[in-house]
């Protein structure tokens, strides 16, 4: 059944078999999620699979996007900042630093 589906079609390979655009005969057996390649069991998106590189290209603009936002909203005067190092200087000033003994500290 399957094989007269396929004659009936007449599809060349590389030719669009879905009505997506881009989705090529090639790329219908592609998983959209990889095993990655470093030796752990994560998964990671496959850029051979249309639908793979384009999650990795709106990752990339989400990711800029967002850093972008950061930085435009914690922008802090030059008075701001000398005035939080003065507090926060006279916050540990105003407590008595002790060190301890730790692992790191012991003497052999």
């Amino acid at each position: 059944m399957l094989d007269e589906t396929r004659k009936r079609r007449r599809t060349l390979p590389g030719q669009p078999t879905t009505g997506l655009p881009g989705m090529s005969r090639g790329h219908d057996d592609e998983p959209i999620l990889i095993r990655s390649n470093w030796g752990t069991s994560r998964y990671v998106y496959n850029p051979r699979h249309p639908v793979g590189a384009g999650l990795i290209i709106g990752s990339l603009l989400f990711a800029g996007v967002f850093l972008c936002s950061l930085r435009a909203r914690g922008s802090w005067s030059e008075d701001e900042l000398r005035d939080a190092v003065h507090v926060a200087v006279r916050d540990l000033e105003a407590t008595p630093q002790t060190l301890t003994r730790g692992p790191a500290m012991t003497t052999a």
